[in-house]
């Protein structure tokens, strides 16, 4: 007779609850084939991507797109990207595992997310015009660096979907200490925060010194 382990949604931290918000409920659960572990085999099951999911994502993603054109550049252009990671955090990070190796994986995605970010912001052109206005346009390699940061976040999410994703990742999971699901979600989370924050932080930074580089008035002295 196989075994079979339980365990907790992603989202609201109980097996199979009734009230989960995800649509249909999200259910992730282990069958054990053998009650042998040298011989046993794993399948993860998971709950397909909402729209909500599709929706962040894709707004990570096109948000470098709005600055492939000259703009000014402002506190306000800060706004869209942090109110989306806001909302994510929310929505995602309902829980912070330390479980085996969980921590190293957070960490490891958190450091290619600010890697990521810096190096979007510093290839991203900015400048004043005649009127001494900051301006700022997005390069070629500032899109790389934020695609890849968000579009392997959206790939990975669609690919832990898939009947051979839910089991690659959970074999992968098995072998290197991941305690599951809310590991990598949190992981995920995290690289997206530190990717938009890092680059919105860089560019505000920038702007203000270009600014302060507006005001400054040189000083005439009288021989």
């Amino acid at each position: 007779m196989p075994a079979v382990e339980l365990r907790s949604c992603s989202l609201c931290q109980r097996q199979d609850d009734p009230a989960c918000t995800r649509k249909p409920p999200c259910r992730l659960w282990v069958r054990l084939r053998s009650p042998r572990p040298s011989t046993a085999t794993e399948e993860v099951y998971t709950s397909a991507v909402s729209t909500e999911d599709f929706i962040v994502d894709i707004l990570l993603i096109v948000v470098i797109f709005r600055q492939l054109w000259a703009r000014p550049y402002s506190a306000r252009t800060m706004v869209l990207p942090l109110a989306v990671v806001v909302w994510a955090g929310f929505h995602y990070l309902t829980g912070f595992p330390t479980d085996g190796n969980d921590l190293w994986l957070i960490a490891l995605l958190t450091l290619i997310g600010l890697a990521l970010g810096l190096a979007s912001a510093a290839t991203t052109f900015m400048w004043r015009d005649e009127t001494g206005q900051v301006l700022g346009r997005a390069g070629v390699w500032a899109c790389v660096a934020w695609v890849t940061g968000m579009g392997f976040r959206f790939a990975f999410a669609l690919y832990a979907t898939s009947k051979a994703g839910d089991r690659a990742i959970g074999t992968f999971s098995r072998h290197h200490a991941i305690s599951g699901s809310q590991a990598w979600t949190t992981a995920l989370v995290l690289m997206a925060f530190a990717e938009v924050i890092s680059r919105v932080v860089m560019l505000q930074a920038r702007r203000l010194k270009l600014a302060g580089a507006a005001t400054a008035r040189p000083v005439l002295r009288a021989d």
